[in-house]
């Protein structure tokens, strides 16, 4: 057999196309303060009174894309079971 040497980011769409989830380390993304506040608003949107509240801060986290990732780790534990829960769901999409 022979090895092959890959850089990270053709092994992890290699893994992708396999069905392999390799998850990211969130926390080696930058966040700017600014960026910070607006996705702990959002977390705590998840949780809003109506769907659309929930279901729209659901897509602005999403389109924020893995900066939301360590927040959502945490939010992951939430004492609101609708937090958590959309927070997990959010992770598996990343």
């Amino acid at each position: 057999g022979r090895i092959a040497t890959v850089s990270d980011s053709e092994f992890r769409n290699m893994a992708k196309i396999a069905g392999i989830r390799i998850p990211a380390d969130w926390k080696k993304i930058a966040v700017s303060e600014d960026e910070a506040k607006e996705i702990r608003l959002l977390i705590g949107r998840l949780g809003g009174s109506t769907f659309k509240e929930r279901r729209s801060a659901y897509e602005k986290l999403k389109q924020i894309g893995p900066k939301v990732g360590v927040y959502l780790e945490k939010a992951a534990n939430n004492a609101d079971p609708e937090i958590a829960m959309q927070a997990k769901k959010l992770l598996s999409e990343l």
